[in-house]
């Protein structure tokens, strides 16, 4: 039988381990938290980030406070020509300055229309108060561009 101090042990030991159990379920295959978690989606020459329950949110994207960490990017257009390569590029636009920093192409089939899926090994990274911004080719329009990564 337990005596009172070992059980007081025990309660103890379990009221400090059972939180932490149950924060490792919630940490996504990122390690981060799933509130963290980020889709951002071109509208009108801006980024929109949609929350977890499909609500888009009304103003720009910009992480305040917090470094914003792309890790996707889903682009998809129509009205190309077909042998023709379309280019794509993000920059980040900060108080002071705008870099370029990410650049892909995709050719569209027979019908115009063409897109890719890019999954980053290195990711990109957009500090706290820095927009992104993305530089679409002429000549086609773009149907769908999602960024999708995290924020810590």
């Amino acid at each position: 039988m337990l005596s009172r101090k070992s059980l007081m042990v025990v309660i103890l030991t379990l009221a400090l381990l059972l939180p932490a159990a149950s924060q490792v379920w919630a940490i996504t295959h990122l390690q981060v938290q799933p509130g963290n978690l980020v889709t951002l989606q071109y509208i009108d020459g801006s980024f929109y980030r949609i929350k977890s329950n499909g609500v888009t949110e009304e103003k720009p994207f910009k992480p305040s406070s917090q470094t914003l960490i792309i890790m996707d990017i889903d682009w998809t257009f129509t009205g190309g020509e077909a042998g023709h390569t379309y280019p794509l590029m993000l920059s980040i636009e900060a108080p002071k300055q705008t870099a370029q920093v990410f650049a892909t192409q995709a050719t569209p089939n027979g019908d115009g229309s063409g897109g890719i899926n890019v999954h980053l090994t290195s990711a990109l990274t957009f500090a706290s108060g820095a927009y992104v911004l993305a530089t679409l080719p002429d000549g086609v329009t773009t149907t769908n561009l999602y960024l999708h990564g995290y924020v810590i």
